[in-house]
């Protein structure tokens, strides 16, 4: 009997501590969660940024698209975020992800300094990677360089 009543207690405890870790914890999980999205975005963005490098050096030409990256073995697969895959890089060289959170968006601001009020628009853009709002969507981008020239 004595057993079955520090049993009971023991699980009534162990729910009690994991309910207060969600609900005094939870900030701090989402933080986490946030930091990792921003760090995966960034990484992302240096390999796209990288592979295009390389090709660039070995054929002393610009690279067509992402495929021409898998193909010649620069990249294994299209970087995707979240199942949204990266944008071709455009004229200018910016590549972007499909719409994220506005924490990640200005978290990731906040990583290269910028104030996320003065980025509105896609044409805001500027420095290697960040995160615009554009109609209310936050799309992060990052600049990998003129795509269609030899690098």
């Amino acid at each position: 009997m004595f057993s079955l009543i520090i049993a009971t207690i023991s699980v009534a405890l162990i729910g009690s501590m994991s309910l207060a870790t969600l609900y005094y914890g939870g900030t701090a999980l989402n933080k986490g969660t946030t930091s990792i999205d921003v760090a995966t975005i960034i990484n992302q963005g240096q390999q796209i940024n990288a592979a295009i490098i390389f090709s660039g050096i070995d054929r002393v030409e610009g690279v067509a698209s992402f495929d021409n990256l898998i193909t010649e073995n620069y990249l294994t697969e299209a970087p995707t975020f979240n199942g949204g895959a990266w944008s071709e890089p455009d004229s200018s060289g910016y590549s972007t992800l499909p719409a994220v959170s506005t924490d990640v968006c200005l978290e990731l601001n906040t990583k290269i300094g910028v104030d996320s009020a003065n980025i509105t628009t896609v044409t805001d853009m500027s420095g290697v990677f960040g995160c615009v709002s554009d109609g209310g969507a936050n799309i992060p981008f990052y600049q990998v360089g003129n795509y269609y020239t030899a690098l």
